[in-house]
């Protein structure tokens, strides 16, 4: 109090004592409704504004701390829209008497063909399947065994490929034991006449040609009725394709197109035949029913082609693709490895180049990959009893001990299991259901209903209704 000066020290001795918020609530007027009242109590909104205002009052009649300077609000004078005079009304627009000319129908060369990524992907894998071909060789011999069930599979590769060192002329010989054929490349015209007069292979009797020409194509005509000959029907038929050869083989008729893929239809003597294109099968064994070798190079004897297993001829068996594991014999044209391998070898004969078989076959997968539902694997898997592998197999229950012990001592050993029974097929429930249905609704009917008796003969109740035998 000493070290203030005697003004300060006079503001601070004038200066009131704070007051409780209490008393400035109690005590101002209330600034929101116009009429002098004291401080409501019960509006918050009325509380709230007397907090904001609240000051401690300062000697010297300054404003109040706290307190919100305001001023008079000036108000624009409102602007009346009031059009000109002077702008002359504009005038009519006049009518468009210019015809436009019809625009013309688009061309062919203005669509282009939308193609997939995927189909993308498979035409870019299919043109890097392509293999290179060498200009040096001049043509390819195949070799085969000549005699019934003659194969390759015991002689060496190089013991077969000796036979062809003394040619120098021979550029290249390739073998395939799961094919059972040899091939080579000979590079000049000489050469390759040489080639094709061979008859024996290290001690094997083979037969020897030249592989089908890529430039063309081969077609079947069915229905041909009459007796013509081949020249006749050569002559007679008229084609998009160039014709070249003609053979019949009974009412079929086996057409050679000078084209990579045979028309749809020919004419032959005036009536339009259909052509159904030659598809490859593809290679499957008929020993063992495997796929990518022939019967000649299998070394599963006496395999079953409807289980895969070995087992002897009279035993009675579950069909089982050792192919895709469904539900179907190994030789099924259904087989879906059986299509995809059937799509591969149509490929490869329908290029016009060379291609590699494995580059192929990943494209054929990629195409065929579809995302498979629950019932659609359901279908193909496996019954529980047609797998061996103890991993795979679902744990046979413990039998439940029966809570009712007999009367004649009150412990003794559980009964025996009784004899394993077939399996029942679940079809055989379900048609016992569905006629019992059949039966209660034909029931439900009024006698002159004319389901009634539709419904009764189906479900073997009246007569004229077919019976189990």
């Amino acid at each position: 109090m000493n070290s203030l000066t005697p003004n300060r020290r006079a503001a601070y001795v004038e200066q009131p004592k704070k007051l409780s918020p209490t008393f400035y609530r109690t005590a101002r007027a209330c600034t929101i409704n116009p009429a002098p009242h004291q401080v409501c109590r019960n509006s918050w909104a009325c509380r709230a504004k007397q907090k904001k205002t609240i000051s401690i009052g300062i000697v010297g009649g300054k404003r109040r701390r706290g307190q919100r300077k305001t001023r008079s609000k000036r108000r624009r004078k409102q602007r009346v829209f009031e059009p000109s005079t002077t702008v002359a009304p504009a005038a009519p627009r006049p009518a468009n008497t210019t015809v436009t000319a019809p625009h013309p129908p688009p061309a062919e060369e203005d669509f282009v063909t939308v193609i997939s990524k995927a189909a993308q992907r498979r035409a870019k894998a299919l043109a890097a399947a392509a293999i290179a071909t060498d200009p040096a060789v001049a043509g390819t011999v195949l070799y085969r065994p000549s005699a019934p069930g003659g194969t390759f599979k015991g002689s060496p590769r190089l013991t077969l490929a000796a036979a062809f060192a003394v040619r120098p002329d021979v550029v290249a010989v390739r073998i395939s034991h799961r094919r059972n054929i040899v091939a080579a490349d000979a590079s000049t015209q000489p050469c390759l006449s040489e080639l094709l007069t061979i008859k024996e292979l290290n001690g094997i009797p083979v037969t020897a040609r030249v592989p089908a020409d890529r430039r063309t194509s081969v077609g079947f005509m069915h229905g041909v009725d009459g007796e013509p000959s081949d020249k006749q029907l050569l002559e007679g038929i008229t084609s998009t394709v160039p014709v070249v050869a003609a053979t019949r083989q009974g009412s079929t008729v086996r057409l050679q197109f000078a084209g990579s893929q045979p028309p749809e239809r020919v004419s032959l003597c005036g009536i339009w035949l259909r052509v159904r294109h030659a598809r490859p099968r593809p290679i499957q064994c008929r020993q063992c029913g495997r796929l990518g070798h022939i019967t000649e190079a299998c070394e599963r004897v006496g395999n079953c082609l409807t289980c895969g297993q070995h087992h002897q001829a009279t035993a009675v068996c579950r069909p089982r693709c050792v192919n895709c594991r469904g539900r179907h014999a190994a030789d099924n044209p259904t087989c879906p490895r059986w299509q995809e391998e059937r799509r591969v070898a149509t490929l490869m004969a329908a290029a016009p180049t060379p291609l590699s078989r494995r580059a192929v076959k990943a494209a054929v997968r990629e195409e065929s990959r579809e995302v498979r539902s629950y019932a659609a694997a359901v279908k193909t898997n496996l019954p529980e009893s047609d797998t061996t592998d103890p991993g795979l197999q679902r744990p046979i229950p413990a039998p439940r001990r029966s809570l009712l012990l007999p009367a004649s001592s009150p412990i003794s050993s559980p009964p025996a299991a009784p004899p394993a029974e077939p399996s029942e097929d679940p079809r055989d429930a379900l048609i016992t259901s569905l006629l019992a249905a059949l039966r209660e609704v034909g029931n439900y009917l009024p006698e002159g209903h004319p389901m009634r008796a539709v419904c009764l003969q189906a479900a073997g109740v009246q007569p004229g209704a077919p019976r189990k035998d």
